[in-house]
């Protein structure tokens, strides 16, 4: 083979070559995303803001985003963060600017710590926040997928020097203060037993007021009590007579018969049962002679 040949082929092979790899290249380039490669699907960036901050002052936590919304839906991107011991005092805010395909996302939030585990005890404290949990939604299987990231150390400083504490001199007063009253205690103590005395003495003159009865009142009541059942039948027809509707005036009558029955006086007890139950009504003059037919046969009061 003659050299000319040769160099021809050589020549031709790494012209080949040189094709081949610009083409490789090209797709390679074509391929990939635009600066920032991705070797993931989603890129979770956690950053604090300041770094170090005296206690009780805000501090802004970001939690930057970086993704291909070909793979991830924007729309549907879930934070589970917790900040303790900090505290979220306000509501988070998202902002979102698009390359292309690439979204770059920025969460952020107002955070505050006036916990006692904030508190710096010296002259600084590093806290750790717990781990933050990001939940997307990949379009191509339509499942939900889960990244998570560490936030960085955050360090609370003290107003005061390691000198300043030291050398701090406590205006507190630990003594408890002298106790003062409204009212004297041995003046308060004498009205209240005062009171609760008269109180005792109103009882016991109520009680004795209702226990207390007259000679002349229990000598009726005894009367009342003891009077024999036929005065009291005929006291009953005498008010129902004279104030009573007819079916009570019948029930006086017929009480009054029996009163009579058992006093044997038949012929009185037939007379009060008949004018009870007559179609009639018992007229009251009718029933005034029933009575005093009664009280003379018998000697009955009332």
């Amino acid at each position: 083979m003659s050299a000319a040949r040769v160099v021809a082929l050589a020549l031709a092979a790494v012209a080949t070559g040189v094709i081949v790899g610009v083409l490789v290249l090209g797709r390679r380039t074509d391929e990939t995303e635009p600066p920032g490669r991705f070797d993931r699907t989603i890129t979770i960036l956690p950053s604090l803001e300041p770094r170090v901050h005296l206690f009780g002052d805000q501090v802004t936590g970001h939690l930057d985003l970086r993704f291909d919304k070909r793979r991830v839906d924007p729309g549907k991107i879930f934070v589970d963060a917790l900040f303790r011991p900090y505290e979220q005092v306000g509501p988070e805010r998202r902002t979102r600017r698009d390359v292309g395909d690439i979204v770059f996302m920025r969460i952020s939030y107002p955070l505050q710590c006036l916990a006692r585990a904030c508190s710096p005890g010296g002259p600084r404290r590093q806290i750790r926040l717990p781990p933050i949990r990001v939940q997307y939604v990949l379009r191509d299987v339509r499942a939900r997928s889960t990244g998570t990231a560490e936030w960085p150390a955050v360090d609370v400083a003290s107003r005061l020097a390691a000198f300043d504490i030291q050398e701090a001199r406590w205006r507190a007063d630990l003594d408890p203060p002298a106790v003062t009253y409204r009212a004297a205690p041995g003046w308060l103590a004498v009205g209240l037993g005062g009171s609760a005395l008269l109180l005792a003495l109103a009882g016991c003159l109520l009680a004795w007021r209702l226990l207390e009865r007259r000679p002349e009142e229990e000598a009726a009541a005894v009367r009342v009590e003891t009077r024999p059942p036929l005065e009291r039948a005929l006291e009953h027809v005498g008010l129902t007579s004279a104030n009573g509707a007819v079916p009570a005036r019948r029930r006086a009558l017929e009480r009054l018969a029996r009163e009579l029955e058992r006093v044997e006086e038949p012929a009185l007890a037939t007379r009060a049962r008949r004018l009870a139950w007559a179609p009639a009504t018992p007229e009251p003059n009718e029933v005034e002679r029933l009575t005093a037919d009664v009280r003379d046969a018998t000697g009955a009061a009332g």
